[in-house]
This record gives C-alpha cells, structure tokens and sequence, in this order.
C-alpha cells in the first residue's frame, strides 16, 4: 500500500464539560474535563493509520510537554513523524467549551502551526515521495505550506484530498488542485454561496463544488451533515 502523506496542523485540546455554555461574561463550573490529540490534519493522519494505511505527517509541535504527548502518540499508532519540527512557538491548542448536548465553543491557539511553511515540506526528501501514493491536507496553517504540497501533488500526479476548514483559507490557487474536496455544511455554505440546510441542498452545493474542481483533477465533493451522514458528488454518478 502507497503512503499517505499529510500536512497541515496539530494541535492539544483541552476540553471542559458543563451543562450549559456560558453566556458573555458568565463563569460556569465544569462537571467534565478530558485532554485529547486534536487539529483536523493530524486527525486525518491518525484516522488513514487506523485504516492501516502508512503515513507521514509534515506539521509543527512545540518543544514542550503537549508536543511530547502528540509525538508519543502518533509513534504509538505507526506514523511516521520524521518531518514533524519542535518549535519554540509551543503546540498548539483547542480550547473546547461544550455542554451536554454536545454544542460546543472553540478558541484555537495556532502557536507553532502558524510557523508551518513551503520549507517544511520541500524538506521531505526523495525517497519519502517515491513511496506516496496521496496527499491530505487541511487549512489551519498558512498557506504557503498548502500550496507547497499542492504543487507537489500537480508536479507527481498525486491525489490531494482536502479539509476545507476553515473554509476562508480557500484561495484560487488551491481548487486546481483538488481531487477529493471534504466540507461540512457551513464550509459547503460559504465556498457555494448556496444556505445547506438539508441533504437535497447539501446535494446542489456539492455539485456546485464539484464544478469549481479542475475536470481532469475532481474525484469527489463529499459534504459531511453530523448525524445526518454525508453526501457524496461525483463526476457523471450524480449526488449519493
């Protein structure tokens, strides 16, 4: 099996409980508190190795004890963190209020994602490229790493799935590129200009998504809807 190379953002999440979320200027007393791997690229990457597929991932950790634990990890489960870089910047962080209904408030702290660049992933040598067989990346780092490993998907033929998220990192260079494009209905919302209420409008926005892919290049729109499931557009198969 070819690997899966993957770049893009890593981040610790630091999650709090309460019945309700707060209002502003509220302090509300927590009833839960868990630690957990988060930032969407590095999600990819675990999810590809829970597959059993081989992966690479190029991000950024802080040289601190939360990058320890994310680097630890990923080792556990078999990824190959050779191009992940220790930054003085320090990890970064999710900081997750949700309430028992599962709504939730988010505050990134991008830290050391926000120094990812075109460098890191020039850095990945030959012999790692020659074993991979797709790229994944998702938007929460500056674009010039984005585009770095989208040229590279153009330059060796390669698949590129991406996370459009957070979907205002979507420039004009990168929809060229795209083979298999992922968003959820608020990100298929705004990069369709088209409201994705249910699964027939999340269907009209996939296919509107589908048009802005190069044709020689699109494979997929998947539009993901929580626990409605997702939609799945293709060229000529029409919405499933």
């Amino acid at each position: 099996m070819k690997r899966v190379l993957v770049v893009g953002g890593a981040n610790y999440d630091l999650t709090a409980t309460s019945p309700r979320l707060p209002a502003v200027g509220e302090t509300v007393l927590a009833t839960g508190y868990r630690e957990s791997l988060g930032g969407k690229a590095a999600n990819i990457a675990c999810a590809a190795a829970a597959w059993g597929a081989p992966v690479s991932f190029v991000g950024r950790v802080g040289d601190d004890s939360y990058g320890d634990a994310l680097v630890e990890a990923w080792t556990q489960a078999a990824i190959d963190v050779a191009h992940v870089s220790r930054d003085a910047a320090g990890t970064g962080l999710g900081i997750v209020f949700m309430d028992d209904g599962g709504r939730y408030q988010t505050v990134v702290v991008p830290r050391a994602n926000a120094r990812l660049g075109a460098a890191d992933v020039e850095r990945v040598p030959a012999a790692t490229w020659k074993d991979v067989g797709a790229i994944a990346l998702a938007l929460e780092v500056p674009v010039e790493a984005t585009l770095a490993a989208a040229s590279q998907a153009l330059e060796r033929g390669l698949p590129l799935v991406l996370n459009a998220a957070p979907a205002e990192g979507m420039t004009a260079a990168l929809w060229p590129t795209v083979s298999h494009l992922v968003v959820n209905e608020h990100e298929a919302a705004l990069l369709a200009a088209a409201p994705v209420g249910d699964v027939e409008a999340a269907s009209v926005a996939g296919e509107r998504l589908l048009a802005r892919l190069e044709p020689a290049r699109a494979r997929a729109v998947i539009v993901t809807l929580g626990r409605d499931g997702a939609v799945l557009v293709r060229p000529g198969r029409g919405p499933r």
